[in-house]
């Protein structure tokens, strides 16, 4: 196992260089290819997932709604919204037929979404969800403005997600190495 860390920042190293030096080049293919390898590089425990998807749940996971009556708190995202028709004098001083509310399944009170209290949990920043969104794709000439910076952007974030895993590999790695030193010192006393 001592010899697999140096081989892959060796190898790290290599395609981190090659992903910066595509982007500088506008070679978009060659740095999400980087990107790609440079994942490849960690076991099971350590790769992180590319899905936009996925990115996006767990980014939308940290916006709760509250109940205005009961206060208990749900995922926003996952409280099924529908629109309730309003009484006649309501509808008229509100200038709106239906207003979209919400059932509370602890209180079974239908809340107005406009009423309840909405809260964005904050991540601490840097946070990371071991997770990355899908490289951008170009639909046509319409998202030529932008796109080098809209790609910079998605490489940069993708590395820094990659490169807070390689700490965590090398932390691990590191601790396993010393415990292993730990128990050789200790065989060698008991001889």
């Amino acid at each position: 196992m001592q010899a697999k860390l140096p081989d892959i920042n060796h190898i790290w190293i290599r395609w981190r260089n090659y992903g910066i030096q595509c982007i500088d080049q506008r070679n978009y293919k060659g740095s999400a290819g980087a990107v790609m390898e440079m994942n490849a590089l960690f076991t099971d425990d350590y790769r992180i997932e590319i899905s936009t998807k996925k990115y996006e749940q767990l980014r939308a996971n940290s916006i709760m709604i509250v109940c205005p009556k009961c206060s208990e708190q749900y995922i926003n995202h996952e409280t099924r919204k529908f629109d309730l028709l309003l009484p006649h004098l309501d509808s008229v001083l509100a200038n709106q037929k239906t207003k979209v509310s919400w059932k509370c399944s602890k209180c079974k009170n239908i809340n107005f979404l406009s009423d309840s209290k909405i809260i964005a949990t904050e991540h601490q920043n840097p946070f990371y969800f071991k997770v990355i969104r899908d490289p951008p794709e170009r639909h046509g000439t319409i998202d030529r403005m932008g796109w080098h910076e809209k790609w910079q952007v998605w490489f940069f974030n993708a590395m820094e997600e990659l490169e807070h895993q390689l700490g965590r590999y090398r932390a691990e790695y590191q601790a396993q190495e010393e415990s292993g030193e730990m128990i050789e010192e200790g065989s060698e006393n008991a001889d």
